[in-house]
């Protein structure tokens, strides 16, 4: 059985092998050619997935706040200008920024890239949360 100190010099190590073992099979078979025990093998595989699965649902959770932003700006405010036009209400400022936004041909990308994006972004925010939370069950460490 390790200790604290040793899981974590196990760790760093499997961290910095990543790029050369592309699967946690190969992760394994390394790791038992290095005198570790079976159970301390699978303990820091565990121990290097929740890791990348965390920092990937961070960088998820980021993403869907930058996404937010843009929905806003792309999708609500101009479809709030479109309604008060409808009630026959105009702010000048308003229409401004609608001409600005429909002058820019950007625009008419982000009316499809940034729903997929923010769509895409919360499916997988919420996949490795999952993966996450099955502390004991997490058998992949995925891309690197």
């Amino acid at each position: 059985m390790l200790t604290q100190e040793e899981l974590d010099e196990n760790v760093q190590y499997v961290l910095g092998m990543t790029d050369h073992y592309k699967s946690d099979e190969e992760l394994h078979n390394m790791l038992l050619l290095k005198g570790l025990e079976e159970e301390d093998t699978r303990r820091i595989i565990r121990t290097v997935a929740y890791a990348f699965n965390k920092k990937r649902m961070l960088q998820r959770k980021r993403a869907i706040k930058l996404n937010s932003i843009l929905f806003i700006f792309t999708h609500v405010i101009p479809g709030l200008i479109f309604l008060l036009a409808t009630m026959r209400i105009n702010i000048g400022y308003l229409s401004l920024y609608l001409m600005f936004c429909l002058g820019l041909r950007l625009y008419y990308i982000l009316l499809v890239a940034v729903p997929c994006w923010l769509g895409f972004n919360i499916y997988a925010y919420f996949k490795y949360k999952k993966r996450t939370a099955v502390a004991g069950e997490i058998g992949t460490i995925g891309t690197v």
